[in-house]
């Protein structure tokens, strides 16, 4: 199938995204127990850039289908789902933990709004510069973000010790 403004199909791609989102929410949770979230993130967004620049590639050229647009949400979906445990396990080092539920809020608010604002803007630059210009903003965008991340410095892990409840350290 060749791209079109079907509403079904942009109903399955949006589906499309947000199964790997859901399904793999649990394993990407155990890498970012298990892994360094800092690059867990840049991998992250250095992959979402990749997979921009690749739907700008294919738009460009005039290949890219329904199909393959689908393919490419898996993948985001995919994508994001390893990111988000990460990111909220690197929020603690990154601010003292007397801030920390004012820090989760406030996070939590801004990722809300970009739900929305989010594909309002980019249907905004769709109609202002086109697809294959917007899927290479958007990637030059995840390669900032990429390199931002990657420049982040943390505060070393700090391990309590053994609690009398449990006796496991955390």
């Amino acid at each position: 199938h060749l791209l079109n403004p079907s509403p079904v199909w942009l109903g399955v791609v949006g589906v499309a995204a947000a199964v790997p989102t859901i399904v793999l929410s649990v394993p990407a949770g155990v890498i970012a127990d298990r892994f360094d979230n800092r690059r867990v993130m840049v991998v992250s967004q250095a992959l979402t850039a990749v997979a921009m620049f690749a739907m700008a590639l294919l738009v460009w050229s005039g290949y890219a289908t329904v199909w393959w647009v689908m393919v490419w949400s898996v993948l985001t979906g995919a994508l994001m789902a390893l990111a988000n445990p990460a990111q909220n396990a690197i929020l603690p080092r990154l601010i003292e933990m007397r801030a920390i539920a004012s820090a989760v809020a406030y996070t939590s608010g801004i990722w809300n709004v970009m739900r929305i604002v989010g594909p309002a803007a980019a249907g905004l630059l769709i109609a202002l510069i086109g697809p294959k210009w917007a899927f290479g903003v958007t990637g030059v965008a995840f390669a900032l973000s990429t390199l931002l991340l990657m420049s982040i410095q943390l505060a070393p892990l700090q391990r309590r010790a053994k609690q009398a409840t449990g006796g496991m350290l955390d």
